[in-house]
């Protein structure tokens, strides 16, 4: 990511995180937990494996949610519908993950497809004013795209094909940015760190409400 990009001071790094992104995040750490219950599923090596690759595609689908919304800090109606909708898909994908790699692998891969088609939507929405920024997110949207859609065609192979074809799409999202580039995409380093430190206090919240509800057998 290029935090140079923009002209020294035409940017104040002041972006601070509202309301509907806590929420959001909130919605992530959904589908983040439920990795426990996709390893407990399989306790062997084969569920570690498993629970690396989906919490790779989730946390990813996190990050890139991250990377738009730092630069845009009055997203219009259409925005928040959007945001709203891929909380929506992300939830049913969350629901669906513990068998993501079973009998819901079809309905986890469609949610998660819808995501991130969501997220490509606002993309465009708001690098379109900005040449630079359009040029950058033109050249990452084939390999955004690409991950969701091996994982929807995981959704129809066997295992040990289905996890094959998972870990390709795993490094087609992560290595995309790094084979592309992603000059013209502006960071706030501030917000950025804020976005990603307030993501982990969540994480960690639910974690302690479960340890806690966990040992309480009236529970």
């Amino acid at each position: 990511m290029d935090v140079n990009s923009a002209e020294p001071g035409t940017e104040k790094d002041d972006r601070t995180t509202d309301a509907l992104e806590l929420f959001f995040d909130l919605v992530f750490v959904f589908p983040m937990s439920q990795v426990t219950q996709l390893m407990l599923a399989e306790s062997s090596w084969l569920g570690l494996g498993r629970g690396a690759l989906a919490l790779t595609a989730v946390w990813w689908t996190w990050v890139c949610y991250a990377w738009l919304t730092n630069s845009t800090g009055d997203a219009g109606v259409a925005a928040r519908v959007l945001t709203i909708a891929a909380m929506a898909a992300m939830l049913v994908a969350g629901i669906a993950l513990p068998d993501a790699f079973g009998d819901r692998a079809l309905v986890f891969a469609v949610a998660f497809l819808c995501v991130r088609l969501v997220h490509l939507v606002l993309l465009a929405l708001e690098t379109w004013h900005s040449r630079e920024q359009r040029s950058a997110a033109i050249h990452l949207m084939p390999s955004l795209l690409a991950g969701p859609c091996l994982v929807l065609l995981a959704a129809f192979l066997d295992a040990p094909y289905r996890e094959l074809v998972w870990i390709l799409a795993a490094l087609i999202d992560l290595g995309g940015p790094l084979v592309v580039g992603v000059g013209g995409l502006r960071v706030l380093p501030r917000y950025f760190v804020d976005r990603h430190g307030l993501i982990i206090i969540i994480a960690l919240g639910e974690t302690i409400v479960q340890v806690g509800t966990g040992a309480n057998p009236e529970a």
